[in-house]
């Protein structure tokens, strides 16, 4: 079976992760994380790009989970969604 890269991840393949986690070490972007780290959320905007979603919402539902979260106490977006 041929297993081949996707679109998305050929074009953050672009992106240097030591570069990157060197900017997230001297910027302490990662500094109150728990859970969804700065590469998250790198990736999550860079899917809004391509996906070209209008909110924030609709790049949630789009984007297939890069971990599995539950409902949370402090997120408004899971109190409106069933799951």
């Amino acid at each position: 079976m041929v297993r081949t890269a996707s679109i998305f991840s050929q074009i953050l393949g672009c992106v240097d992760r030591a570069v990157f986690n060197r900017i997230v070490r001297r910027t302490q972007a990662n500094r109150y994380t728990k859970r969804f780290t700065a590469w998250d959320h790198f990736v999550s905007m860079a899917f809004a790009q391509v996906a070209q979603a209008k909110s924030l919402l609709r790049n949630e539902q789009l984007m297939p989970p890069l971990i599995p979260l539950g409902p949370c106490d402090t997120c408004t977006l899971h109190k409106h969604r069933a799951f």
